[in-house]
């Protein structure tokens, strides 16, 4: 798959799905900062390479 589609595919995920698999916790009106929406991606993306190389 390519790199962008899973970018979005995750990205999708943690917003709509499971918010808690990024430690993200969105407020009231169910948003979370962009830095820390950018910070999760960017570790499990990390992790996903990293387990790739393995």
């Amino acid at each position: 798959m390519a790199r962008r589609v899973r970018i979005s595919k995750l990205v999708s995920l943690l917003l709509r799905h499971r918010p808690d698999l990024g430690g993200l916790l969105p407020n009231e009106r169910g948003f979370v900062p962009l830095d820390d929406l950018l910070d999760s991606v960017v570790k499990i993306m990390r992790e996903e390479c990293s387990k790739e190389e393995s």
